[in-house]
């Protein structure tokens, strides 16, 4: 009669240990732990953190299976998340130490350029993006499940080293939910993942406005010449504007 072979259990202690032992093989590497634990009923409080978690949630091949992530998240078994430009990197403690890897692609041109357009002149200051105060026609272009800054599903990938063989294990729907727990914190970390900068948004209409007063600032009007350079206009002269000299004088 052959016998089931269960996995071996692993005492609670057992797996702590591993757990700290990669997490100071890791120091030792000068990476600084940076533990995430998802507290509150709704898995995110702000604009940024629920825009994520309500992101992939709707992704079809994704969405199903990140319930099987809350209690990884709530209790602590996120030891380390570290939002990196193009990627997550995480470890989280389950029946051993797993690591995690989500990597994205970055935002592509034309979509940060339509953000961009769409921001001139609308926005005061980046702490303003990060705590979401923007008029709600911007907000919905950056949520936009589509055009937006999350990753679509074709934009990102999720690994993990433990051997379940479904599109989302618990260890990556745990990490899932910690990056939103963690756009909580820094909402700045979504733009840095995403390879654009936040200031984009706020510098394009003040580029803009530099670049134009950059081009005028050495025109002179007609009175300006007139008191510079002592010249008498011709009333009857056609005269365009000056930029930078005065045209040849007209002898009558």
């Amino acid at each position: 009669m052959n016998r089931v072979k269960w996995p071996r259990f692993i005492p609670g202690s057992e797996r702590r240990a591993q757990a700290e032992k990669r997490l100071e093989a890791l120091r030792t590497q000068g990476v600084t732990i940076q533990p995430e634990r998802v507290t509150g009923r709704d898995m995110a409080r702000t604009v940024w953190g629920r825009g994520w978690c309500g992101h992939v949630q709707s992704l079809p091949k994704v969405g199903k299976h990140l319930p099987r992530g809350q209690i990884y998240a709530r209790n602590g078994s996120i030891k380390h998340l570290d939002i990196l430009p193009g990627q997550v990197k995480a470890l989280v403690m389950g029946t051993e130490v797993y690591e995690v890897v989500v990597r994205v692609l970055p935002v592509s041109g034309s979509v940060w350029q339509e953000a961009k357009d769409l921001c001139i002149g609308r926005i005061d200051s980046v702490q303003d993006i990060y705590k979401g105060n923007l008029p709600d026609m911007i907000m919905s272009k950056l949520l936009d499940s589509q055009r937006g800054i999350f990753p679509g599903p074709k934009e990102f990938s999720l690994c993990c080293e433990c051997s379940e063989r479904i599109p989302v294990c618990k260890h990556v729907a745990a990490v899932l939910y910690g990056i939103g727990s963690r756009l909580d914190q820094k909402p700045e970390l979504l733009f840095r993942w995403r390879g654009v900068h936040a200031r984009d948004l706020v510098s394009s209409w003040t580029k803009d406005l530099r670049e134009r007063f950059a081009e005028k600032k050495n025109i002179l009007n007609f009175e300006q010449a007139k008191d510079i350079f002592d010249i008498e206009w011709d009333d009857q002269a056609d005269i365009p504007e000056i930029q930078g000299m005065p045209p040849d004088r007209h002898e009558k």
